[in-house]
């Protein structure tokens, strides 16, 4: 070959690839998730004829494999894509009738496939019209977004036309106007503040205040979490937001991106749960089943393998919102932090950290290890088989100090920690979680379950309904605030 021939083929392989991936960028894909979920993105999002979105098929995790998920009449049908052993893409579903026409319906890439079934419906039940973002609206910012948002004001010729959806405005502050030391990308995810509908207060915590907002052109109902200290945490929430912007499972709060005013007026916004926090609803619904609260709970133990697999620690696992009576969320990403190498992270300052969810190693230096987690996630097990009681706010040497005067208590909790004792066991929680509980505080960190046999343990104990009830606590276990025993896992 001549270098002109090598130069053609190498553009050629790189604009390939380039094509193949595309998809990853746009606001319409929706990575790997299941039928569920798809759907119930769809219909939270309205369930509009041509509504869709492109998602890779979970079952399928060591090929790209993609599903169309469309709307129609208020269903939701899903076509399989599929990829031909020369890389192009087609519907099998609808491939015959697309092949008697001029166009084989045979893709290069996911974009151009989209692209197509915007223009032509060529077989499904109706045209591609509307996109679901994954980020939550057109009120998010898309460089890359090859159908441009103009192109789905198409009107369904069985409803009454629909207005144009307006293109998002870019609003993006300039370097000058924040610190010039901090040199971020904001492009991906800033949001245009005017574009949001600000409004009542849902509450506050140790790092902002929440309100609900509304996004205007959708009318969808969003969290706005608001910084008390941005001239203080902006550097650190850039520096993740990148990391926690592309977290999408079920059971953590989708982040949609970041809000601002102007510099100095930071906040995330955020998913909105309805009912709350978990140990408030908790405290406010005790003729909950128990077999829901352990429900909770393993989908907290799920984002929490998630979250472990992609090496970040939450730090502050205490944070759970519910969504619904069946779906709960892990949320409150401020002390999260992706670990490398050594996998810990080290903390200068602890006063305001959540140490009643801590172990005592990090108690005695706060010194963060994914094994933190684990024993966070035992203290909310068991703050939620208690109905939302506090801990520690029973236990005898504890409560003549105040909850303000944090060294003394924490100094008595590390005290009554490495004295062996632990958090009582509920009266309604059930001994095999219990067991459990006493697993995730080990002293040993190394002796501490991992989330994925957190899953499993649950799964196996917890998970018949129908038998929750029998396996309640008619026979407590021995009181932990005695020295406990190695339990066997």
């Amino acid at each position: 070959y001549t270098h002109a021939e090598k130069m053609t083929t190498k553009r050629y392989i790189y604009e390939r690839r380039v094509l193949k991936r595309m998809h990853e960028d746009e606001p319409w894909f929706h990575a790997r998730i299941n039928r569920q979920e798809a759907e119930y993105r769809l219909k939270r999002a309205g369930a509009k004829n041509g509504l869709f979105l492109v998602r890779a098929r979970a079952e399928n995790a060591s090929k790209d494999a993609f599903t169309l998920s469309l709307c129609y009449k208020l269903d939701v049908t899903h076509y399989m894509i599929r990829e031909a052993p020369d890389g192009k893409l087609d519907i099998p579903a609808i491939h015959v009738i697309a092949s008697s026409l001029t166009d084989k319906g045979e893709f290069g890439s996911l974009v151009q496939l989209v692209d197509y079934y915007h223009r032509f419906e060529q077989g499904l039940l109706c045209n591609l019209r509307h996109f679901c973002s994954r980020l939550g609206g057109s009120v998010l910012i898309s460089h890359n977004f090859l159908i441009h948002s103009e192109l789905y004001d198409s009107t369904d010729t069985d409803e009454s036309p629909e207005p144009a959806v307006p293109s998002p405005t870019l609003t993006i502050p300039s370097p000058n106007n924040i610190t010039s030391a901090f040199k971020f990308d904001l492009s991906g995810f800033m949001i245009d503040p005017n574009s949001l509908l600000i409004g009542n207060k849902l509450g506050g915590g140790q790092f902002g205040e929440v309100f609900e907002a509304i996004v205007k052109v959708t009318n969808q109902r969003v969290a706005v979490k608001s910084l008390k200290n941005p001239s203080e945490q902006i550097h650190e929430l850039f520096t993740e937001g990148k990391l926690l912007i592309d977290l999408e499972h079920r059971y953590i709060v989708r982040i949609f991106g970041i809000y601002m005013m102007h510099p100095n007026a930071l906040s995330l916004v955020l998913e909105l749960c309805p009912f709350g926090a978990m140990n408030d609803y908790l405290r406010k619904n005790k003729a909950l089943k128990m077999s829901y609260i352990l429900n909770y709970m393993y989908q907290v133990s799920e984002g929490m393998s998630y979250l472990h697999e992609k090496n970040i620690i939450h730090r502050a696992l205490r944070n759970v919102l519910i969504a619904s009576d069946s779906l709960c969320k892990i949320s409150d990403f401020g002390l999260s932090k992706r670990v490398e190498g050594h996998n810990y992270y080290q903390m200068i300052n602890h006063r305001q950290l959540p140490f009643k969810w801590y172990p005592p190693e990090v108690l005695k230096n706060p010194k963060f290890h994914s094994e933190i987690d684990i024993w966070s996630y035992g203290v909310t097990l068991w703050e939620a088989t208690s109905y939302g009681a506090t801990p520690y706010k029973e236990v005898r040497e504890l409560k003549s100090f105040d909850d303000h005067a944090i060294e003394p208590v924490l100094q008595k909790v590390l005290k009554f920690l490495l004295s062996g004792r632990r958090l009582p066991q509920p009266a309604a929680c059930p001994n095999n979680v219990y067991r459990l509980m006493l697993k995730c505080w080990e002293l040993d960190k190394q002796a501490r379950p991992t989330f994925s046999k957190i899953m499993k343990y649950l799964r196996h104990y917890s998970f018949d309904f129908n038998q929750t009830s029998q396996n309640s606590t008619t026979t407590p276990l021995p009181n932990h605030n005695a020295v406990t025993k190695s339990v066997q896992y």
